[in-house]
């Protein structure tokens, strides 16, 4: 767990405490990081940062930004933390399973879903067979749109699939292999005379994602990667925006060369062409 001044965009985080605890109790986690008052500065933004590794590999992880300390007695914080690693009672569909013969996937599902306070929400959502997602919302008449990542898993018994790992949660059940039905959050069908399904014609068309991401990058030869946490997917970082100043970041703060650097980015996943 570490305590980070984060309020340059142009420089890596500085760290102001850090605490490890080999075998905590729980969950939920408990634990005190101890820093130095002195170190703290009015006007600058601090976040906490959470890591939980299994015989040195991530298992779950802090994917959000959690902000501290931004006003006196500002000192508590619940962290709800994202699984990395698949476990045995919720593991995505194989790869090259097709969600158990229930989808014909890699495929996009569109649609506009119900909103409460507006005209509709429109829905773009990949799937991919190595059970990862990605999801784009836009809110009709307003300048909103959320992006977000993560794994999808089909639950058993049933045609219901999860998504997991963003902040959406949503589930659908699987009317077929090119239709997707939102149901409630207790996973429950809804009973409404408004649309509520998702449609593909099995074809993928992936759309890009801007959001905020935690990951390893890493910086050989010249090229730089980033892996993304949550999917495990890794991505060349593209010579454009403010790269330049992410791999001198890297080259600052690395261990050696070539080692991979925990970093958190807010960033575009674009998909391009192999050269």
């Amino acid at each position: 767990m570490t305590l980070e001044d984060v309020s340059r965009a142009d420089a890596p985080a500085r760290e102001i405490g850090r605490i490890r605890l080999p075998r905590p109790a729980g969950p939920p986690f408990r634990f005190r990081i101890p820093y130095d008052p002195a170190r703290i500065e009015t006007g600058h933004i601090y976040n906490v940062r959470v890591r939980i590794l299994v015989d040195d590999a991530l298992w779950f992880i802090s994917d959000h930004a959690h902000r501290v300390l931004a006003r006196a007695g500002d000192q508590h914080v619940d962290i709800p933390l994202k699984m990395v690693r698949r476990d045995q009672a919720a593991r995505p569909a194989p790869a090259g399973g097709a969600a158990a013969g229930l989808l014909d996937l890699p495929a996009t599902f569109s649609g506009v879903l119900p909103c409460a306070d507006c005209p509709g929400i429109r829905h773009h959502l990949d799937l991919w067979p190595d059970g990862t997602y990605h999801l784009r919302r836009e809110w009709l008449d307003r300048k909103l749109t959320r992006d977000e990542l993560g794994r999808w898993m089909i639950a058993s018994p049933g045609r219901i699939l999860r998504l997991r790992g963003g902040e959406s949660a949503l589930s659908f059940a699987i009317p077929d292999e090119r239709r997707l039905r939102l149901l409630d959050t207790q996973g429950q069908a809804i009973a409404s005379a408004q649309p509520l399904e998702l449609s593909g014609d099995g074809q993928l068309q992936p759309t890009d994602l801007t959001l905020l991401m935690g990951g390893e990058m890493t910086y050989l030869a010249d090229a730089p990667r980033f892996t993304e946490c949550l999917t495990g997917r890794g991505y060349p970082i593209a010579p454009e925006a403010d790269a330049r100043a992410l791999e001198q970041a890297y080259l600052r703060q690395a261990a050696s060369p070539g080692a991979p650097l925990y970093v958190t980015l807010e960033g575009t996943l674009t998909p391009r062409p192999k050269m």
